[in-house]
């Protein structure tokens, strides 16, 4: 993207030390140079850039507001202390690896709002116990949750149309998979190689 234009530039930093790029028609979150560690982004960013948080390893909380439509690649990766997570009712997209290594990570509820999400998105969240993915996801990219090694169970939308690769790879403690939907759109879902801890936990239709 252009940076200047007619000498003015499109980037600037806040006062409470977001880095933005603002062109009239986007408004994107680029980094963060503060100091806090519970963070709730400011209303209006559009989109939240690869790396922006790449190993903010002192965050601990992050809300991001409805304004947000995507969640860009490894934007929070490597975030080691990240227990807490609101994601705004307007993000349609997980990037690839955007949650990767959160090692603090207990719990994530993806909105209805998300449609996809992306390849490595929450591998080796080694903390994440539950997940719960909204009604809107239809497709769960490879490895997203592979070295969840924590994570006992996971609630699926019939949404849901395909599971990557090994998305589900190394959850040797996943035992439970709550499911809205039936047997029948289970059977339909188009589930990658190496899931055999997601096909091998009991299954509840909800």
């Amino acid at each position: 993207k252009r940076v200047y234009k007619e000498g003015e530039s499109y980037l600037s930093t806040d006062k409470d030390g977001y880095k933005v790029y603002d062109d009239g028609t986007n408004k994107i979150l680029v980094g963060y140079v503060g100091t806090q560690t519970e963070l709730t982004l400011p209303e209006g960013i559009t989109e939240i850039n690869q790396y922006a948080f790449y190993n903010c390893s002192s965050l601990t909380s992050i809300t991001i507001p409805d304004s947000v439509t995507s969640i860009g690649e490894r934007a929070f990766s490597s975030c080691s202390s990240l227990t807490s997570i609101t994601i705004g009712s307007g993000v349609t997209s997980i990037g690839n690896e955007a949650f990767s290594s959160c090692s603090s990570l207990t719990s994530i509820t993806i909105p209805n709002s998300v449609t996809s999400i992306g390849d490595w998105a929450f591998s080796s969240c080694s903390s994440l116990t539950s997940i719960t993915i909204g009604s809107g996801v239809t497709s769960i990219g490879d490895f997203a949750f592979s070295g969840c090694s924590s994570l006992t169970s996971i609630t699926l939308p019939n949404s849901v149309t395909s599971i990557g690769d090994y998305a589900f790879n190394l959850c040797s403690r996943l035992t439970q998979v709550n499911y809205k939907g039936t047997a029948e759109q289970w059977n339909k879902i188009q589930i990658g190689d190496g899931n055999p801890c997601l096909t091998r936990a009991q299954r509840n239709y909800i």
